[in-house]
C-alpha cells in the first residue's frame, strides 16, 4: 500500500467514466497539494497558467493499516476508484470517502 496525493486529468465527466482519464500521483506521504503542482507544471507546459484546485484532485493515507481515499465528490465512481486502487496498491476493501472541501475548476 502507498500513501500520497493524485489528480484525475480528464477531459468531463463521462470520460472519467468510460477511463479515458490521465491519472497523475505523487507517492510522498506529507507532500501538499500546492507544492507537488509546482514540480508538476515545470515537467507540464500546458498546465502553466492553472492552480492545483483546477483538475479534481484527492489523496490516500494509511491509517492503522488502514487504507482511506479522500477525494472530490466529481470523482465517486467505479472506474476512478478503481484505477486508484491499482495506482496506491490498495485493497479492495480501502475506505472511499468524498471530500466536500475539495474544490475543483475543471469538471
Amino acid at each position: 500500500m502507498k500513501e500520497g496525493l493524485f489528480w484525475i486529468i480528464g477531459k468531463n465527466k463521462a470520460d472519467l467514466y468510460r477511463g479515458n482519464f490521465e491519472t497523475i500521483a505523487c507517492f510522498e506521504r506529507d507532500a501538499e497539494h500546492v507544492n507537488v503542482w509546482e514540480r508538476i507544471k515545470q515537467q507540464r507546459p500546458s498546465f502553466h497558467g492553472l492552480g492545483y484546485e483546477y483538475f479534481p484532485r484527492g489523496r490516500v493515507w494509511i491509517k492503522n493499516g488502514t487504507a482511506i481515499v479522500f477525494l472530490n465528490p466529481v470523482l465517486l465512481n467505479p472506474t476512478v476508484i478503481k484505477k486508484i486502487k491499482e495506482i496506491f496498491e490498495l485493497p479492495e476493501k480501502a475506505e472511499v470517502i468524498s471530500d466536500n472541501s475539495v474544490q475543483n475548476q475543471k469538471l
